[in-house]
């Protein structure tokens, strides 16, 4: 789900706004949880920020043109780089080098008896 919050310099300490799930209130103090197809009718307004999470990224993918649309003119790109700019790719750590365990030589007891 992504989050709304109202920005620090939002003339207002709460707003009402209405979306898919009905009204719900949003504060400068809390961050409310709304599906992207919501935060995406906010995103690029100057009173809130929106912050999409990785498990938004099949609704983001999924959404109406309009939407994508309205997306893609806040972030000034196309309409189908949206979700990668929006949610970039996870950068893969680099695998840690190990080394092999240096093992000491144990004497074989046959060895052993064969030089006594």
């Amino acid at each position: 789900m992504a989050t709304i919050q109202l920005s620090e310099t939002c003339w207002a300490d709460s707003l009402k706004l209405q979306g898919r799930e009905g009204k719900f209130e949003v504060t400068k103090a809390e961050s409310t949880k709304v599906s992207a197809f919501v935060a995406s009718h906010y995103y690029g307004g100057r009173n809130v920020v929106v912050v999409f999470s990785e498990s938004d990224r099949v609704e983001l993918e999924s959404l109406p043109e309009r939407e994508s649309t309205m997306l893609s003119v806040a972030l000034r790109c196309e309409p189908n780089e949206v979700v990668g700019i929006l949610l970039p790719k996870k950068k893969s750590k680099p695998k840690k080098v190990t080394k092999p365990k240096k093992t000491t030589p144990k004497k074989d007891k046959k060895a052993q008896e064969v030089t006594k």
